[in-house]
């Protein structure tokens, strides 16, 4: 009889322990991003604790990278605004227990035409199938214009003209599998101008990659079971874990995987994660076992710690164990104690955090070398500091200088866009005053460039300098 209340106690402490698994949370550093009409370059910070993907509902907006785990910094790239209205964009990120979102707003540049004069089109952006087309776009001027369309893959049937007109615009098909942009820029006679954005979706990429099934599930004894992998490409496969065994590292088009699993000699269930690739697509399949019958147990609390500072600081974990135990730290933690036995309250010093990311380890309650609990530990990096003091900067016509404050905790290169622009100094690490030197401007138009300045890592600033006549 008490051998049977042992198991009926074993089976009631497994199913808790599973029905505890934290839950895999996501969310971004702020609600929302606004980008300037020119477009450029922003990052935005996402905070999880397990895999997440993302997904933009539209195709001025570029996300990179777009899956991953834990956290990281998310690179925004966006087109410039030529609609001649606001517009935005959601941003998502899933992972399979939770869903953050957050929008982006991109302003836009008004036209501005001579007094007395005007130009417009009707619509301002156009949305291409991958296939192409043809579309018809209205323009309403006062005097001739003409219309710059030196994209190959896009045509209107008349590029000069006076007065109202409408144009038939051709779009060719798309045989990439990535989407594409164009811009024609519609000039008067007295320089008024308007940009046509034209967007093409890409061709369906044919490449797939399917799993099944998405889960397998062994007894504490362990075993062998297998998956189907469905692609038309080479596809490679890994696991996270040293209890699960593959019997391949990968092939092309379809196959089948044998995992095999080791016996679980320990007092909790455990999951591991084989996951599947193939060029731009991945699949994972979630590999679970029931907890052993190994009469030792221990359990840690908590099992999850977040320090808030680089600079760490003193912290504790309690362990409840009925046998005796080691404890594996990773270097930037300096515990007190490396062993014991039964129960304890253990502290422990983080140091600090030097880098700009985010770091995560555990520390392992192990016995004879197998773990028997877990604490997950996470602690923010240093601040990633790269900011000007402005945005914008004008030029004198016969040239001359102007300056930007730098403001930084680490290294970064200026670089200008256009020759007729130089910074002094070019880089530097920390705070800096920047001269922006500016040759004279013999045109009869505003000149424009873009200073970006890259951070040591990866951070993104850009200045916009402008030059009249």
């Amino acid at each position: 009889m008490k051998r049977l209340h042992f198991f009926l106690f074993v089976a009631a402490m497994a199913s808790f322990l599973v029905g505890c698994r934290k839950p895999v949370e996501v969310s971004f550093g702020v609600q929302s991003q606004t980008i300037a009409a020119e477009g450029g370059t922003y990052t935005v910070e996402l905070k999880s604790n397990g895999d997440w993907n993302i997904g933009t509902t539209t195709e001025w907006l570029a996300v990179s990278p777009t899956s991953g785990n834990g956290d990281a910094t998310l690179t925004l790239v966006a087109q410039p605004n030529a609609t001649q209205e606001v517009r935005s964009a959601e941003i998502q990120a899933t992972t399979k227990d939770n869903t953050a979102s957050m929008t982006v707003t991109q302003e836009f540049v008004p036209n501005t035409h001579p007094e007395g004069h005007y130009l417009t089109i009707t619509p301002t952006e156009v949305e291409m199938p991958y296939m192409g087309g043809n579309t018809t776009i209205d323009l309403e001027c006062d005097e001739e214009w003409m219309a710059d369309a030196s994209i190959n893959w896009v045509r209107l049937d008349r590029t000069v003209g006076n007065g109202n007109e409408q144009l038939t615009l051709t779009v060719m098909e798309n045989t990439l599998f990535t989407s594409r942009q164009a811009e024609i820029k519609f000039v008067s006679a007295s320089d008024c101008s308007v940009i046509l954005v034209v967007n093409q979706e890409g061709a369906p990429d044919p490449h797939y990659l399917e799993v099944n099934p998405r889960e397998l599930t062994f007894l504490k004894e362990g075993g062998s079971d297998q998956f189907t992998v469905e692609t038309d490409e080479d596809w490679q496969v890994a696991c996270d874990c040293n209890w699960v065994t593959l019997s391949t590292e990968g092939g092309t088009g379809n196959g089948t995987v044998m995992v095999t699993v080791e016996p679980n000699d320990i007092y909790v269930a455990r999951q591991a994660r084989v996951k599947v690739s193939s060029r731009n697509l991945d699949k994972t399949v979630f590999v679970t076992q029931e907890p052993g019958e190994n009469p030792y147990m221990a359990t840690v609390d908590p099992d999850y710690i977040y320090i808030d500072s680089p600079y760490g600081g003193v912290r504790s974990i309690t362990i409840t164990s009925n046998c005796e135990w080691t404890i594996e730290v990773p270097s930037w933690i300096t515990l007190q104690t490396t062993a014991g036995s039964n129960n304890a309250t253990l502290e422990f010093i983080v140091g600090y955090n030097n880098l700009f990311t985010t770091r995560t380890d555990s520390i392992l309650v192990k016995r004879n070398g197998v773990t028997m609990a877990r604490t997950i530990i996470e602690q923010v990096g240093r601040e990633n500091i790269l900011s000007v003091d402005v945005t914008e900067l004008t030029m004198p016509t016969e040239g001359g200088a102007q300056y930007f404050h730098v403001t930084a905790n680490q290294s970064w290169v200026a670089r200008p866009e256009a020759e007729w622009i130089q910074c002094y100094p070019s880089e530097g690490t920390g705070d800096a005053e920047v001269m922006v030197k500016a040759t004279e401007w013999h045109g009869t138009e505003m000149r424009e460039a873009v200073i970006t300045i890259w951070g040591e890592y990866g951070s993104v600033v850009t200045i916009l300098v402008r030059q009249y006549p």
